[in-house]
């Protein structure tokens, strides 16, 4: 008897988990999420691809993201919205309960004077409207009251019945807009005219697919070619016209086809149903709704979501029918495994305590066990691992190998080598085992092994290495010759590319030397790797994060957002053409063909404050910190959404959310760029220009006035400071000039006292000599020269020819005085002597120098005092050389031989120098004959000379 029950349990146990199939993933939505209600009545799309919900509280326009909520506020006649649609123009018109007519366009209620007071349902065409009474027939259920508008809202037909009559329960049906009719037994849709079958009794529904069409009937669905031939006919789960027959007002279905072509059907009260292998498949328990549970529309969008409208318990969407998860209703949902049988026409899927077979598209349970299971592959062949003391061996019934351990890492006729959960690695030969742990591998604990190319690569996470084995040991072959630090949690090896998982990364490794590190893949963390499996062209990585793929073209990311039941992930396979991901909450299945298309960029919109940034951001210069709110719309889940943002040439910075900040944004010109992708998408991107204004006194005309006012203020200053000093300089040498007029004028005026004294005494001598007329003629000489001397002494600047003419009478009387030299005065013929004047007293120091400190101490009397003057443009070049005994003997620059007057002619060419920078004196000494007893003196004066005028 006991044994009976414990049977009978185990067989209700087992037949649970055997109803247990795949569900659908999906993602629910209520008023926590952001809806204004969760009763929700009606579902389309608008023009940009939003989903516009009708709820018993207004309408809801939902992004992919977040909702946009409309009320009466807003401009809605009446809250309760209960059906919707949209045109070929993307406008959504809106019937209110009681209310009237409303069309949303751009986000905006536009009313008609259309009353919906008698109308639940609407249909639109390109250029038609159909309002009609889904719960309103006529007397003997033969039809509905309609009315059919303009889409510019003129009455058409007003309050129209409908019979029947055309085997149709509405005058026309509608498919991306396009009527579809009966005329004369035959449905008509764009270029379509196809025979309408007879054995249709009243078509409630039809949907054209790509190779057939679907007529939806009281009791059957109808599956036709485009010649009208009856492919297949499947009954629905109940007769559509049943609550008529007991005059009850309940009636309501929905009846849709997706991207897959898949049909739905929901019976109002009676389940939610999917057509599987023609037959309907109640899947009201996938999405957690008893069959009881009030379903109100279905809908599949352009993207190939589905979405479900229910009453009081939100919003469901199911993303796509290529993605469904499975678990267990025992809830031991730790999948861990796989295995392919021998002929690859069953896959092995094991959790912790079960293990369940995959074949012809279900789901089994094969067998429970009280401890930890995993199946693997080896060689090909299916292997299950058990914590058991059996030996290894192979179970004909499960089709199997079965071996005590966590890894198989070798087999023969004999037996196996297994790492055990010691771990060991133990030797079972002839049903007995024998550990080969060595001494140096006591204590550590091996992850994994991997047999490549003829050797064994274990890894003890610490470190990888190669060693061998045999029936006796285990034995150290070498380490790689690489180090990879910290915990090794897997590897493996794709070709001759190792990969390594280690610290939050993924190492690349070839020939034993790391080529790249991965940390982030699609922009996603790859957190703790637990496995690394190479299927074919592709690395898969589970990580707690979730489930990476590697190929060649594109990298993939699956998490509990978008296809996984969990984010931890334990073991991933191919089978067919379904991927199979193990997590710890439950088993996923993935249709490949979802890897072949391309995931949809997100579409979105820029808004500061209430208004949408268009190309330009104007910001008033105030404005050091703004915010930018981000619109997306997408189809995938906000938590697999990667948001960037950069300003002029900087880095990509992330986002965590759709509002993003700034601050201490430099004024002028800049370039905001701001893209957003999905985990698996490409980027949309969208670039604007943001100018933040200048403050006052940082704009141009502000900055060139203060600029044009501080040089105008420095110039005044500097201006003025220069007059101050030229006006004290000039007064200097103004001054200067003076006294050394004055000096010279004392100084031509007292004249050479010996000159005077020894011309003097030359005269008595003549006299005394009875020499008359020759001191007649020297005494007129020196009156003559004193006069000179006398008159000239005021002037700055005489001409060259008063100069030569005084230099000359002086030179006769000095000539009788010494009576031992002769002179010569040379003129060019350029020189205009009466036009060109130059500085006074200038060269009669330097002559009576020559002949005082030159030519007077010759014992010979063939001393020569020579006087040049030439002219180059404006210069005066004036040569006064002798033949003295020259400076090395007669320093002029001796205190004791160079006259006072030396001095004043320097000082005062320095003076005038200074007076006219741009003119030239300048005054020079040479040796002209250096090779000679007597070298002579020569002295250089070049004066720039002034105009008579």
């Amino acid at each position: 008897m006991k044994k009976a029950i414990f049977i009978a349990l185990f067989f209700v146990l087992n037949l649970t988990i055997v109803k247990a199939q795949f569900e659908f993933k999906y993602r629910k939505l209520t008023t926590e999420d952001g809806l204004p209600s969760n009763t929700i009545y009606s579902i389309c799309e608008d023009k940009k691809g939003n989903i516009v919900l009708g709820t018993d509280n207004g309408i809801a326009i939902f992004n992919g993201n977040q909702f946009n909520n409309l009320n009466i506020n807003n401009g809605l006649s009446r809250p309760y919205v209960v059906a919707s649609t949209a045109d070929k123009n993307g406008t959504v018109w809106a019937v209110s309960y009681f209310g009237q007519l409303q069309k949303l366009v751009n986000s905006k209620i536009i009313n008609t004077n259309i009353s919906t007071s008698y109308y639940n349902e609407i249909l639109t065409t390109g250029n038609e409207i159909l309002l009609f009474n889904r719960f309103n027939r006529l007397p003997n259920n033969m039809g509905y009251q309609y009315l059919l508008l303009t889409t510019s809202g003129k009455q058409k037909q007003v309050n129209q019945s409908y019979n029947f009559r055309t085997k149709m329960v509405l005058p026309f049906y509608v498919q991306n807009n396009e009527k579809i009719e009966i005329v004369n037994n035959n449905i008509v849709y764009k270029a379509y005219r196809i025979p309408l079958p007879t054995q249709i009794s009243l078509l409630h529904k039809i949907i054209f697919r790509k190779n057939d069409v679907c007529l939806l009937d009281d009791n059957l669905l109808f599956i036709v070619d485009f010649n009208g031939k009856i492919l297949s006919q499947i009954k629905i789960p109940m007769p559509l016209t049943a609550s008529f027959k007991t005059n009850t007002n309940s009636y309501n279905f929905s009846f849709i086809t997706d991207n897959n072509e898949n049909c739905w059907l929901n019976i109002q009260k009676k389940g939610l149903f999917m057509l599987q292998n023609e037959t309907w498949v109640n899947i009201s328990n996938s999405l957690n709704l008893s069959s009881e549970q009030n379903i109100n529309f279905l809908y599949s969008d352009k993207k190939g979501q589905v979405w479900i409208a229910t009453h009081d318990e939100g919003l469901y969407c199911i993303p796509s029918t290529l993605i469904q998860s499975f678990k267990s209703s025992t809830a031991e949902n730790f999948f861990n495994g796989f295995a392919f049988s021998q002929n690859k026409k069953r896959l092995f899927i094991s959790t912790r305590f079960n293990l369940y077979s995959f074949e012809n598209d279900k789901l089994s349970h094969v067998n429970k066990y009280k401890g930890d299971i995993k199946v693997d592959d080896y060689n090909q062949a299916p292997v299950l691992l058990i914590q058991d003391n059996l030996a290894a061996r192979w179970d004909k019934k499960l089709g199997l190998f079965m071996v005590a351990g966590r890894q198989l890492l070798k087999t023969d006729k004999t037996g196996a080598y297994v790492l055990t959960v010691s771990p060991q690695l133990v030797r079972f030969k002839n049903g007995v085992s024998k550990s080969l742990l060595s001494a140096n591998h006591a204590t550590e604990k091996v992850n994994n092994v991997v047999y490549h190319k003829n050797q064994y690569y274990f890894n003890n996470s610490e470190k990888i290495n190669i060693r061998k084995f045999d029936d006796n040991s285990l034995s150290d072959v070498r380490d790689l010759k690489v180090k990879i630090t910290g915990f090794i949690s897997d590897f493996t090896f794709m070709n001759d590319t190792m990969w390594v998982a280690a610290n939050k990364k993924v190492y690349k490794l070839i020939n034993e030397k790391i080529v790249d590190s991965i940390e982030k893949i699609n922009n996603v963390q790859i957190g703790e790797v637990r496995k690394i499996k190479n299927i074919g062209r592709n690395i898969f990585l589970c990580s707690s994060s979730g489930l990476f793929i590697i190929n060649e073209n594109r990298k993939f990311f699956l998490n509990k957002y978008n296809f996984l039941p969990s984010n931890e992930v334990s073991n991933v396979t191919v089978f067919g053409d379904e991927l199979f991901v193990a997590t710890k909450e439950g088993l996923a299945k993935i249709d490949l063909e979802i890897f072949n298309s391309s995931f949809s960029k997100p579409i979105f919109e820029v808004f500061k404050g209430k208004g949408k940034v268009q190309n330009e951001i104007k910001l008033d210069h105030s404005e050091d910190q703004f915010s930018l709110n981000l619109v997306i719309q997408t189809n995938n889940h906000p938590k697999n959404q990667v948001i960037n943002y950069k300003i002029d040439n900087q880095d990509w910075i992330q986002n965590p959310n759709e509002n993003i900040n700034f601050q201490s944004l430099a004024y002028g010109s800049h370039q905001l760029s701001v893209r957003v992708r999905d985990v698996n998408s490409d980027w949309s991107t969208q670039t604007f220009k943001v100018y933040r204004n200048y403050p006052f006194y940082l704009k141009w005309w502000f900055v060139l006035a203060a600029t044009l006012i501080i040089i105008a203020l420095v110039w005044f200053l500097y201006y003025r400071q220069v007059n101050k000093l030229k006006l004290k300089q000039s007064q200097e040498i103004f001054i200067n000039n003076k006294i050394l007029e004055l000096r010279q004028s004392a100084l031509a005026a007292m004249m050479n006292p010996h000159f005077i004294f020894n011309s003097l005494n030359a005269v008595q001598y003549y006299i005394n000599s009875q020499q008359g007329a020759k001191a007649s003629e020297h005494l007129a000489k020196l009156a003559r020269l004193v006069r000179l001397f006398l008159s000239q002494a005021a002037e700055p600047f005489i001409t060259v020819a008063d100069e030569i003419k005084r230099l000359q009478i002086y030179l006769e009387l000095e000539q009788i005085r010494f009576n031992n030299f002769n002179f010569q005065i040379t003129v060019g013929e350029n020189i205009k002597e009466n036009e060109l004047k130059i500085p006074n007293m200038v060269l009669q120091p330097f002559i009576e120098n020559a002949i005082l400190h030159g030519v007077s101490h010759l014992q010979t009397n063939d001393g020569l005092i020579d006087l040049k003057f030439s002219l180059n443009e404006d210069v005066l070049t004036i040569d006064l050389t002798d033949n003295g005994l020259g400076i090395s003997q007669n320093n002029h620059n001796n205190s004791e031989h160079v006259s006072k007057a030396l001095h004043m002619i320097k000082e005062r060419l320095d003076i005038l120098q200074q007076t006219y920078p741009d003119k030239i004196f300048s005054l020079t000494y040479h040796t002209p004959f250096p090779e000679q007893i007597n070298k002579g003196h020569q002295v250089l004066l070049r004066l720039s000379v002034f105009n008579q005028s």
